[in-house]
């Protein structure tokens, strides 16, 4: 029928929108591989004309190789010198979010997916910093005890973030700034006036001749720097909540976060955690690590090699053996590895109780 207007769901809406970002995101790969293309052309073209670039094309793969590192200890090296914005959203959900109090990953998910940037938002609300501080390590158990005591210095935890049975994150009472007096209840908004603005601990007074009302909003109050109060229906009226506070009270109302001096305390404990290796167990472990000691000599593993080269003749081999207890037999059949790496490596192994202690070893 002309004129008439079709109702769509919301659902459709978001199918499409899916699948035009999937169309979108296809074409452009199609297009960085035609470039690609062009570009390997475009350098075998120029490689054919002058081979003596070739030395040129080895000395720039050689400076950059491909990064590898561990996925489970640590971020994408990428991430170096970056926001910490790009901390990734899986690891502050189900790691990180969670040292900071009570909540459960299946809680932060549902956050996530009432607002995909809300493990982020916390973050930034709960470390006090913008979304321009740098990232800072790339440890994750390092960058997990920064934060941490970061959090643990400014004495929050997760319990100030309040949200509803639909898991959406109330900013106006999990924000940095907060407006006094509350509206009180069964009051009409537009009819209470604030008397002043609170961050943290300190609380300045709002000017009387520019009142803010009740229906006054603080919008991205997770952003100290960046929150601001919005009136509800009249754009213009727009105020930094940083401009209702003295500019010499800034350096007291945020506490510098010493990044260098925060790694190198998170690792000092970190490594004060890890336990000190003994001296008997040092020396063959870092044998086999170096390649110094290898297998020899018969199948069963008896003569070992230290560095490539036999370590004794099979003949006094044979005699060593020869020399021991029967239960010393036992122990060597159970574990010839052991055994071997004690006598390559000149330990004398302790004799059984109350058996005679043998000189041939």
């Amino acid at each position: 029928m002309p004129g008439s207007k079709r109702n769509v769901s919301g659902s459709n809406v978001s199918a499409k929108r899916g699948r035009l970002s999937r169309e979108l995101s296809g074409l452009e790969q199609s297009e960085s591989r035609l470039e690609f293309q062009r570009d390997l052309q475009d350098v075998q073209e120029r490689l054919a004309r002058d081979p003596s670039m070739m030395k040129r094309v080895k000395l720039v793969m050689k400076m950059t190789p491909e990064q590898s590192y561990d996925r489970e200890a640590m971020f994408h090296p990428d991430l170096e010198g970056r926001a910490v914005t790009r901390v990734p959203l899986r690891y502050l959900t189900d790691v990180f979010l969670r040292t900071l109090g009570p909540i459960t990953s299946a809680q932060l998910r549902a956050l996530q997916k009432a607002d995909s940037k809300a493990p982020t938002r916390i973050l930034l609300r709960m470390a006090l910093v913008t979304p321009q501080s740098p990232i800072g390590p790339l440890v994750k158990a390092i960058w997990s005890s920064v934060y941490k005591g970061r959090v643990d210095a400014l004495g929050y935890d997760i319990s100030v973030i309040k949200f509803d049975a639909n898991f959406v994150i109330d900013w106006q009472r999990s924000g940095h700034y907060a407006l006094l007096p509350p509206v009180p209840p069964d009051t009409d908004p537009a009819a209470h006036r604030f008397e002043r603005i609170e961050f943290r601990n300190f609380s300045a007074e709002l000017d009387p001749e520019y009142p803010i009302k009740g229906n006054v909003v603080v919008q991205e109050n997770w952003d100290f720097q960046a929150a601001y109060v919005q009136h509800p229906t009249n754009d213009f009226m727009r105020y930094p909540c940083m401009r209702f506070f003295q500019a010499a009270a800034i350096p007291a109302l945020v506490p510098p976060f010493d990044m260098d001096a925060c790694i190198a305390l998170a690792t000092e404990k970190l490594q004060a955690l890890l336990p000190e290796p003994t001296a008997s167990v040092a020396s063959p472990m870092k044998a086999i690590e170096d390649g110094v000691v290898s297998q020899a000599g018969s199948s069963d593993g008896s003569t070992l090699a230290m560095g490539g080269k036999p370590a004794s003749s099979p003949a006094k081999s044979t005699t060593a053996a020869a020399s021991a207890s029967p239960d010393s037999d036992k122990d060597s059949e159970a574990s010839p590895v052991k055994a071997n790496f004690v006598v390559v490596l000149g330990v004398k192994p302790a004799p059984p109780a109350g058996k005679p202690v043998s000189k041939e070893i």
